[in-house]
Formats: C-alpha cells, sequence, structure tokens
C-alpha cells in the first residue's frame, strides 16, 4: 500500500473527529481523536521522514515550537499546582505534536488528506445541530450536556479553512458542494445563538469570498436559496429570539463586557502577579478561579511575557509567510485575521481545533511558497480577479521557500 493511502487511513480518524470532539470520551484518557492521534503520529512521522522530503522551514517551526514546550514545562516549577499544571502543560504538548504532524503530512501528501476529513466532520456535526432543530419545539438555543455551543460554532467555523485551501484544486461540481456545505455550517452557528461563531463565520466567508472570482459569487447564490429552503421547511426555530441575541452583540462589544468577559480580563490583569515569567503554565483558572477565555490573556497570565512572546511568534510567522504569496495574500491575511476571533473570545491557546487550522494554512503557504518559487502558470479563472493583480504588483520578498 503506498504511503499515502496509509497517512490518510491513520489521520481520517483523528481529524474527523476533531469538530464533534465531545461524542465520543474515554474515561481516562479522553476524546478519541485524541487517543487515535497519539498512536497515530509516529508512524504519520515515519513515513513523512523516511520520504525525505521535508521543508526547510517545517524544521524552524519544529525548533519553535519545542522551545515553547520546554519553557512551558519549565513553568510548572513556579505553578501553584504542578498535578494542574502538567495536565495542561501534556495537553499542549500533545496538541503541538499533532498541529506538526498534520502539517507535514499535508506538505508531503497533499492537503486533501488533512482537509477532507475535518470538513466531513464539520458537515457531520452541522447536520446534527440541524436535525436536533429539526426535532425540537421553537428551539431558543441548543444546550446539550458536556456540549458548549461556543465552542462547537468555533470547531465548525474552522472547516472553513479547509474549504479555502480546497477550493484550489476543486473541479466546478466540487466546489458547488463546498459552498453548500459551507452554507450548511452557516446555518447551524446560526442555530447554536454564538455570537461570536457567527462573527467568525462572517470573516471567514469574507476570506472565502475574496478568493472567488465574480462568477463564483454569483454561483454562491444557489447554495444560500438551498440553505433558506432548508430552514423553512424543516427547523422550527425562535427566529425572533436568535435575531435578538445577534443584535445584542454591538452593545456588548461597546460596553466592553463581552458577555461578562469584560470583567474576567480585568481580574486577570489585576491578578498577574509576575509580568515576566507568570504564575505557571494553566494557572489561571487555579488563581481567578474563572476561564480566561482569552487565548492571548492565558498564556500572559500563566506564561508571563516572555512566553507570550514566543506564542506570539509562531503565530507571526505564518503571518509572515502570507505576506510573501504573490497571489492570493489579501485573502489569506483575513483567513488569518479571522482566527483572532476565537483566540480572543475562547481559552483556545492549546486547542486542538485552532492549531489544526494553524497546521493547515501552514502547509497551505509552503505549497504555495513552493508552486511560486516554479515558473509562473496562468491564473484560474475562478480567483478574484483584482486579488491576482494586486499579487503580481508586488515585489517577493528574497529567500524563496524550497522543497
Amino acid at each position: 500500500m503506498r504511503a499515502i493511502h496509509i497517512v490518510a487511513i491513520l489521520l481520517f480518524p483523528v481529524i474527523f473527529t476533531i469538530p464533534i470532539e465531545n461524542v465520543v470520551v474515554i474515561d481516562g484518557l479522553g476524546t478519541i481523536n485524541r487517543v487515535i492521534g497519539i498512536a497515530a503520529a509516529p508512524a504519520v512521522f515515519f513515513l513523512v521522514l523516511a520520504g525525505g522530503r521535508v521543508n526547510q522551514v517545517v524544521y524552524m517551526l519544529a525548533l519553535a515550537m519545542l522551545m515553547f514546550i520546554v519553557y512551558s514545562g519549565l513553568s510548572i516549577a513556579w505553578a501553584p499546582s504542578s498535578h494542574e499544571a502538567y495536565i495542561s502543560w501534556f495537553s499542549m504538548v500533545q496538541v503541538m505534536v499533532m498541529a506538526l504532524m498534520i502539517s507535514l503530512a499535508g506538505i508531503c501528501y497533499g492537503l486533501k488528506v488533512i482537509c477532507i476529513p475535518y470538513l466531513l466532520g464539520a458537515i457531520y456535526g452541522a447536520i446534527t445541530v440541524i436535525s436536533h432543530a429539526a426535532t425540537s419545539d421553537a428551539i431558543r438555543r441548543i444546550v446539550v450536556e458536556n456540549f458548549n455551543p461556543n465552542w462547537m460554532s468555533f470547531l465548525f467555523v474552522m472547516s472553513g479553512v479547509c474549504l479555502f485551501v480546497l477550493l484550489d484544486t476543486a473541479g466546478f461540481k466540487t466546489r458547488l458542494f463546498y459552498l453548500f456545505s459551507w452554507c450548511i455550517i452557516g446555518l447551524s452557528v446560526f442555530l447554536l445563538g454564538s455570537r461570536g461563531g457567527m462573527g467568525f463565520y462572517v470573516m471567514m466567508s469574507l476570506a472565502i469570498m475574496l478568493k472567488l472570482s465574480f462568477v463564483y459569487k454569483l454561483i454562491l447564490v444557489v447554495p444560500v436559496a438551498v440553505t433558506m429552503l432548508v430552514y423553512q421547511l424543516v427547523v422550527q426555530a425562535d427566529i425572533e429570539y436568535l435575531l435578538m441575541r445577534y443584535m445584542m452583540a454591538g452593545d456588548l462589544i461597546s460596553s466592553g463586557d463581552f458577555s461578562g468577559r469584560g470583567n474576567i480580563w480585568q481580574h486577570g490583569m489585576e491578578g498577574l502577579g509576575n509580568p515576566l515569567f507568570g504564575a505557571g503554565i494553566g494557572s489561571f483558572r487555579e488563581i481567578i478561579g474563572r476561564a480566561p477565555h482569552n487565548a492571548f490573556l492565558s498564556v500572559m497570565f500563566g506564561l508571563g511575557v516572555l512566553g507570550l512572546a514566543m506564542y506570539l511568534c509562531l503565530w507571526a510567522g505564518l503571518a509572515y509567510l502570507f505576506l510573501r504569496l504573490h497571489r492570493g495574500r489579501m485573502a489569506a491575511m483575513v483567513m488569518g485575521a479571522a482566527l483572532l476571533i476565537p483566540m480572543n473570545l475562547a481559552n483556545w491557546e492549546f486547542h486542538k481545533g485552532l492549531w489544526f487550522a494553524f497546521a493547515v494554512a501552514f502547509a497551505y503557504v509552503i505549497l504555495k511558497l513552493i508552486e511560486q518559487a516554479q515558473p509562473q502558470a496562468q491564473p484560474e479563472e475562478w480567483y478574484s480577479t483584482q486579488d491576482d493583480q494586486a499579487g503580481r504588483a508586488t515585489t517577493s520578498l528574497p529567500g524563496p521557500v524550497t522543497a
């Protein structure tokens, strides 16, 4: 069996279950995708490294991740609860290893291997939300045990990163399926009543729209109309309550409350003891007594300015690679900016959904830069003409990425 088939088989259950992470949980071990991921990682790394096709930028990413892991591990020594700190650190290590594994698989075996499973998982999750709404009487907001509607919305919308990269090589029918899937996911986010999730969806939609030509933007009307028809015929939702909930988002932002998050952030900044080294990884909840609801604040509180700088360097490196793109730069930057929404509204600093998106975006931009270094071909007609002209008018930065 070819290596690509083995990698695809190993990664499918790992990635498919990320957007529906709370569906299957094994006591003492965690979610099913974490258990399978730990088992699959050594095999995937071996197959990739045996092929000898690792990009040099991946080594830089691995080194940056390793430095962050080591520093975070050292912070256990001054954490208020070494046990809780170790659990947070070990979870972070697993997420980093998963992200590196997915990036390597995407670069070496193609983006479909890592994006299709996640998209299918998000579609499955979205359909379950819609079906739940269809069997409920005037549903206002879905609340199920072990189910966080905000986090689930963020996980669904992360599939937009997959759509963003899959559109490059898709045919007309496949693109239509992707756009229809995106509309179904949008409907599920609307029904979940997550204001942050809906804002995330709008930003990710903008990134996708920037990548589409005018013709495909017109074609998008078809899946939108079908989705609205599904809503009218199937869903029994309290539309007035949901609309009022979304309309209140502006007031919450202008007041600085953010559904109670503003008060938590203020207490977090006031309780910050050592600004340079922090209070130890995962210590926010131990000291403040609440979840931070902000990835940057959580890292700053636990690892200090030094840890936050190392954390931001990982994301700044991704933004730098986006800036080196000749074509699709603006759309890629908007997609990256969209990821700031879940990072600012949830304690997702080491969440596998966020780092899956990081891994996909990293693999995508590396492949694009490798392609960019080759003789340029004519742009496909589905790309935005304005974006292409802007890309050709910009001089690339020195030091092209090589395979």
